[in-house]
């Protein structure tokens, strides 16, 4: 069998294991803000053109997406690499090559996600100081 990287299917699991969690965080976060857009907006004094509003709501639903996408690949991730685990099987070239790639998606996720919630609460801050 060709090895790629030599890693140990428990520290692959523990990994994933630590994605799927933060998925749960970035989604429960981006409920957070999207229930301050919409608190913003229901306020009904901010006098600014909707575009904006449209704006970050289109943003906030792209990034739910893109998490529902990534928290479903790493759940199947998991379930084949505990697949693997129990019946004492080494780690695939696959599931490595796929541990990987989430890894590098997954850091690109966090990146989005972190402009994403600093030019909103730039946006907030500059708008509506103080809320």
């Amino acid at each position: 069998m060709l090895v790629i990287q030599e890693r140990k299917i428990d520290v692959l699991i523990a990994e994933t294991t630590t994605w799927k969690q933060l998925i749960q965080e970035l989604e429960n976060e981006n409920i957070f803000f999207k229930t301050r857009l919409a608190t913003v907006l229901s306020t009904g004094r901010h006098g600014l053109p909707i575009e904006q509003f449209e704006h970050f709501q289109n943003r906030f639903l792209k990034m739910d997406s893109q998490l529902t996408v990534l928290r479903h690949e790493v759940r199947e991730q998991l379930k084949q690499l505990e697949s693997a685990a129990q019946s004492h099987e080494t780690a695939e070239v696959l599931s490595v090559l796929l541990q990987e790639q989430l890894g590098k998606r997954m850091t690109v996720l966090e990146s989005s996600f972190e402009i994403l919630l600093h030019d909103f609460s730039m946006y907030l801050s500059e708008n509506f100081p103080g809320s």
